[in-house]
């Protein structure tokens, strides 16, 4: 929440790398959601479509549906695009949807599962955000090793119902 950010006011110390980023980067204070559910935000995000207020997603009904996005866009810089996620990419056909839109990485739940397979808990989403930011970092790792410019959306789970926690994580006290 915004009222827990640091950067944007909070006294709790919620936020610390967050806190730091904003320091040094592009901090924007308000942000408006153009959908209440995330495949439908993703669209509004990523290609600046108002969201299909239907019973199915666009990238589930429609993968193939001619979009121009942010990595369209990027491409010509020479930037690679990703989508990253610790869920399973068949959802909503994000997998089939992404790579028909000219993202060069599409990396989901058997991916973070490669790279920490020490991790076997997952949720009904699938794993873990704090698995999905260590594959996370060492991919952007790699890629600034090769002086690769990135774009990358990273779908993170663990707001989502069922809210559990890894086992042995200690959230911080505050």
């Amino acid at each position: 929440r915004a009222r827990d950010i640091g950067a944007l006011g909070s006294h709790q110390r919620a936020s610390p790398h967050f806190d730091r980023l904003a320091e040094t980067g592009v901090l924007f204070s308000n942000f408006y959601a153009n959908g209440v559910q995330t495949s439908r935000t993703t669209m509004s995000a990523l290609f600046g479509s108002l969201p299909c207020y239907h019973f199915r997603s666009v990238q589930a009904d429609n993968p193939k549906l001619r979009l121009i996005g942010i990595a369209d866009l990027l491409k010509p810089a020479g930037y690679h695009s990703a989508f990253l996620s610790g869920t399973p990419l068949e959802f909503e056909n994000q997998g089939d949807f992404f790579l028909h839109h000219d993202f060069d990485s599409v990396l989901g739940e058997d991916w973070v599962g490669s790279t920490a397979p020490k991790t076997v808990q997952k949720t009904s989403w699938g794993y873990h955000d704090e698995d999905l930011m260590t594959a996370t970092v060492d991919w952007l790792a790699e890629k600034d090793r090769q002086k690769t410019p990135v774009c990358a959306t990273i779908l993170t789970v663990t707001n989502h119902d069922p809210w559990s926690l890894p086992d042995g994580y200690q959230p911080p006290d505050f």
